[in-house]
């Protein structure tokens, strides 16, 4: 049976977006795409980031935005998959669509700049310095909240993303998303031979069988 491709988001009831928490030995989800929104806080573990055609190594308070419909996947280091490890991978994921609190509510004048933001996190964003820790004090204060004070702390966390110089664009400019199913499927099998045996010898031969493709077409 192939792994699933996409994570499907069902949010409880009449909620217009949620705050997980993840906590798990690692992160289980596979590179995948949704219409909602995400900012992912990771609180625990590390490993390596994919987004769109960004790959970069993660840790402890990495704090990213992914766009609507742009691939990801946080994949931790062979450590955690050690029978021994006593590492957790530990994260707080806020999801939400942008029509969640109606169709033109980013349309109004004052949410101009959060809009702006929304754009930008397209191609993803990583934030960093006093943002990142303002941030994150915000996240985990929501996560204890109720529904409508909940709601405000997730504007107010918008809003301050959307203000702040300290963010860096994570996928390239040209980067245009052309992923099939079958892609998503093969790129996940490939991921994770590739972590779990690289300190290994790697034999093309090996990857390229594993993507059903011949290794010059690889």
């Amino acid at each position: 049976m192939k792994k699933p491709l996409f994570q499907k988001i069902h949010l409880t009831g009449r909620k217009s977006f949620n705050i997980l928490k993840v906590d798990r030995p690692y992160f289980v989800v596979p590179w995948h795409f949704h219409p909602e929104i995400e900012i992912m806080l990771i609180m625990n573990g590390t490993g390596t980031r994919f987004i769109g055609d960004s790959i970069e190594e993660f840790a402890p308070y990495d704090l990213v935005m992914v766009g609507s419909n742009l691939t990801h996947v946080w994949k931790n280091s062979h450590l955690h998959y050690e029978e021994s490890s006593d590492l957790r991978a530990e994260a707080r994921v806020i999801l939400f669509r942008e029509d969640c609190f109606g169709k033109n509510f980013f349309d109004i004048v004052e949410m101009e700049g959060i809009k702006d933001l929304l754009v930008r996190a397209r191609r993803g964003l990583k934030f960093f310095g006093k943002t990142r820790s303002s941030v994150i004090k915000k996240i985990m204060v929501a996560y204890e909240q109720n529904e409508l004070d909940r709601f405000i702390s997730l504007i107010q966390i918008l809003d301050e993303l959307s203000q702040t110089k300290e963010y860096a664009i994570l996928s390239s400019m040209g980067y245009v998303q052309q992923i099939e199913d079958s892609d998503l499927y093969h790129l996940n099998l490939i991921l994770d031979y590739l972590i779990k045996n690289f300190l290994n010898e790697i034999k093309l031969e090996q990857v390229s069988k594993l993507a059903n493709m011949s290794p010059t077409a690889f």
